[in-house]
């Protein structure tokens, strides 16, 4: 099998998926934050705004393993250094129909499990 050079670590896309979703939080969504994501980079941003890094993340984030389709939401009052996103939701399902409606499978990535 082969491997991409560069390789990305999971630590790498949890960082860059985090930094990327605070710039564009800042940038564009003050209030509120939907993720719809592929579940690794959902996590990453997802911890990116619980002020979480990979390595103290594990037994701290209120970031549940992904369901296909889940959708989670962040709020937040104010925009600047010591505003603190909240998590509103959390791998919602509800709008999915029929039998998606209740989460089919769900994903985490290997440092949290």
């Amino acid at each position: 099998m082969c491997r991409p050079e560069p390789f990305e670590t999971e630590e790498e896309m949890c960082t860059r998926a985090a930094r990327v979703a605070r710039i564009l939080a800042d940038s564009c969504f003050p209030s509120d934050v939907l993720i719809v994501s592929h579940a690794p980079c959902n996590i990453a941003i997802g911890l990116g705004l619980e002020g979480l890094d990979l390595k103290e993340a594990r037994g701290r984030t209120k970031i549940e393993p992904w369901p296909l389709g889940g959708l989670t939401r962040f709020t937040r009052d104010s925009v600047g250094e010591s505003s603190r996103w909240e998590l509103a939701e959390s791998c919602a399902t509800g709008h999915l129909s029929g039998h998606w409606r209740e989460g089919k499978q769900r994903w985490t990535l290997p440092a949290l499990r």
